[in-house]
């Protein structure tokens, strides 16, 4: 299978003029470098031209339809050919950013839904006799909210088990939904596919047979 050859690149500016590869919250131009075609001696593409975009002089109402088509392809991005987990991952994104993250090391995916892992940890501590409190809420919560914290919480058997039966419940929660919803009459002008309109088992059968 050939090798599909890259022409560009995509980067990101800073004010101090600071080059990095994705959008931090210093940036302030977006760039775009276009390459020749050739190597260099490092077997590098070699930029033929770069072309900036200094996101200062975009309008108001311009730089609120870029920032949500970013949030919603950022959002999107995540459960690509992820199919039935797709809702549960949009949850989790939103999640996260709205919690200020935003870039996560490559293939690490979403993570786990950080109020749930919240929910998780609290359960833990109720059964072993912690009153509810919004201080100690806080201080779970603080202490997630460190680099790696989540995924380390979920190496303690207890908390992933609970963590495990609240994903299964909303997991259940929402086959209830999409039950109820596929039961439902549908009204006019709803997007809905009858996939099996027209389908007769015995007929499909014979001429399958034949």
């Amino acid at each position: 299978m050939a090798t599909r050859k890259a022409i560009s690149n995509k980067f990101y500016v800073d004010g101090a003029g600071e080059r990095s590869n994705s959008p931090t919250a210093e940036s302030v131009t977006v760039g775009f470098e276009f390459y020749t075609g050739e190597k260099d001696k490092d077997e590098k593409n070699i930029v033929g031209s770069t072309v900036l975009l200094d996101t200062s002089k975009l309008s108001d109402g311009t730089r609120i339809q870029a920032m949500c088509h970013g949030l919603a392809q950022k959002i999107g991005d995540e459960w690509s050919g992820k199919g039935a987990d797709a809702e549960e991952i949009c949850g989790t994104m939103i999640e996260r950013i709205m919690g200020g993250e935003w870039n996560m090391p490559s293939g690490a995916g979403s993570g786990p839904r950080p109020s749930m892992v919240l929910d998780a940890v609290l359960a833990v501590l109720f059964a072993k006799g912690a009153k509810d409190s919004e201080g100690l809420r806080a201080a779970v919560s603080a202490k997630l909210a460190v680099d790696g914290a989540r995924k380390g919480a979920l190496l303690d058997p207890a908390i992933n088990a609970e963590f495990l039966r609240l994903k299964a419940e909303s997991a259940a929660k929402r086959a209830k939904e999409a039950a109820a919803k596929a039961k439902a009459p549908v009204a006019e002008g709803d997007d809905v596919f009858d996939f099996l309109a027209g389908f007769t088992p015995e007929a499909e059968e014979t001429e399958a047979a034949e």
